[in-house]
């Protein structure tokens, strides 16, 4: 490996080099560390301003406005009576991550099949389950689920919450998001919720 002995220093030109090569290495920290970051947050901020900050959800609860999540990071619902998402090993963002098992696994087959025994359980039939209730997303932090996969929770929805399934099915109609070209029809389960739990309130009061 070379090094730059004190006799090198010396020599002409040596200086010269490395006092370049430190305003280098100064100016690109300065653009590369603060600048361009700066500019990147400058236009989100400006832009996006709500994705930016973390698509954060609220609600009012005794007239005080209350964040109750973000529209990109899944929660559980389990032990609720609320529609359920799909299943992940933790709702933890700071750990998300699929299991990477192929489709033949023996630990895959076996966690689908024990899901869609739940599922058929709680609803008090053997119909076909909609995939995304019985497998985990890539990141296992996806905040909505298939419109269909909505609607099939319906009758548990409204059995534990005493809201009518017509009224369940007019919030999943009215939260239906479009993806990719509308081929496909989404829900987000947080945003679903919160209008399940204002009916839920009204009828309380």
């Amino acid at each position: 490996m070379t090094t730059i002995t004190e006799q090198d220093m010396h020599q002409p030109g040596t200086m010269k080099t490395v006092v370049k090569a430190f305003m280098l290495c100064f100016a690109l920290t300065v653009v590369t560390g603060l600048l361009y970051p700066l500019a990147v947050t400058g236009v989100g901020q400006a832009i996006f301003p709500e994705h930016a900050n973390g698509s954060i959800v609220t609600e009012t609860v005794d007239g005080h406005t209350v964040a109750v999540g973000s529209a990109v990071i899944g929660q559980s619902f389990e032990g609720t009576p609320f529609f359920k998402g799909r299943p992940s090993p933790n709702k933890n963002p700071a750990v998300s991550g699929g299991t990477n098992y192929g489709p033949l696994h023996p630990d895959l087959k076996a966690y689908s099949e024990e899901m869609v025994a739940k599922w058929q359980a709680l609803k008090g039939t053997t119909e076909a389950v909609p995939l995304d209730l019985v497998t985990q997303s890539a990141s296992g932090m996806d905040p909505h689920i298939s419109r269909e996969a909505a609607r099939w929770q319906v009758s548990i929805v409204a059995k534990d919450t005493g809201i009518s399934e017509e009224t369940l099915n007019e919030l999943i109609e009215a939260a239906d998001e479009r993806g990719l070209f509308g081929r496909h029809h989404y829900v987000n389960v947080l945003e679903l919720n919160l209008k399940v739990k204002a009916l839920m309130t009204q009828a309380r009061q």
